[in-house]
């Protein structure tokens, strides 16, 4: 691999990375993958919005629809030996050198592209040999609003709620909910589809996760959540992030490879 061509993003300040291909408008920009320059990091709001379920024109509604099987071996990824220790989903070994977190949305097709494309080959090469722990954060806001819709919120509250509650099915879950992503603008992560989905991937204790929704449980992880994303200055998912360096992983993979390679032999 010619690194000398790769160079993965060091952030210190305002970080190039931001302007690249992904879902934008983190810091109030279009949804493109164009605009540069100078961002402000702003106060996040946490605005709560419940979604209900609508019935399409035809005749079968959001909660009906057959849930495709994922491709790949994201479904099958690891789980820590301890999930209970970590708020945010982990998949690898609990002992490995480095950890990268994944910060994407249940809604943006470039998480999907990434989760159906490069994901595969992280988990094969660095995960499940035991060198990297990889955890998944949900971006849900946007100046405020919930990032591709209101259900996007719902769905938000929905992976957290399966990765405390059912953790060996999270990845499961996490595959299928991909693998049945509709378009940002249509409210199809509704509490039901998001249950119909969780048992499809054997996830348990659903009566709890659909209360957690309608309760909005985990208002403060998200929130967390949004506040590293500003404090990373991030303007776009999916972003891949070790420590303090950042890659675009739709934009150039091996830029992400490299990243990880370079954090594993520094651990050596």
């Amino acid at each position: 691999m010619n690194k000398s061509r790769r160079k993965f993003v060091q952030l210190t300040g305002l970080t190039a990375v931001a302007s690249l291909s992904g879902c934008t408008s983190l810091f109030g920009r279009n949804n493109t993958s164009t605009t540069t320059g100078n961002q402000s990091t702003q106060t996040q709001h946490t605005t709560d919005v419940e979604t209900t379920s609508t019935t399409p024109t035809n005749t079968t509604t959001r909660t009906e629809r057959e849930v495709k099987a994922p491709s790949g071996i994201v479904n099958q990824a690891s789980v820590p030996d301890r999930p209970a220790q970590f708020t945010y989903a982990y998949m690898g070994a609990n002992d490995a050198s480095v950890t990268a977190t994944v910060y994407g949305s249940w809604k943006c097709p470039y998480t999907q592209e990434f989760v159906d494309g490069y994901l595969q080959t992280i988990i094969e090469k660095f995960v499940r040999p035991g060198d990297v722990r990889l955890a998944f954060r949900e971006v849900a806001y946007d100046e405020g609003e919930p990032f591709h819709g209101p259900d996007e919120l719902t769905a938000a509250h929905a992976g957290l709620s399966v990765w405390n509650r059912s953790p060996s099915a999270y990845w499961s879950f996490f595959a299928r909910m991909f693998a049945n992503q509709q378009s940002t603008t249509e409210s199809w992560a509704t509490t039901d589809r998001l249950i119909q989905i969780a048992k499809v991937a054997g996830v348990s204790n659903r009566n709890e996760i659909r209360q957690d929704i309608k309760n909005r449980a985990y208002k403060q992880e998200i929130k967390a959540t949004m506040q590293k994303v500003h404090e990373l200055e991030l303007g776009a998912v999916p972003r891949v992030v070790v420590g303090k360096s950042i890659t675009a992983p739709t934009v150039d993979a091996g830029d992400t490879e490299d990243l990880l390679e370079q954090a594993i032999a520094d651990e050596k």
